[in-house]
């Protein structure tokens, strides 16, 4: 029992990683995608 709260605090932070990641990585892509469109407007 005494592992177990290590096992899901890592976890968690795990998880934030990786969600934090990919809103990055979808910023990137919208901001990537908006540079694109405004100069053909």
């Amino acid at each position: 029992m005494i592992g177990l709260p290590n096992n899901i605090l890592e976890y968690c932070q795990t998880v934030e990683l990786t969600v934090k990641k990919s809103i990055f990585l979808e910023a990137m892509n919208r901001s990537k995608t908006g540079e694109e469109l405004q100069p053909s407007k």
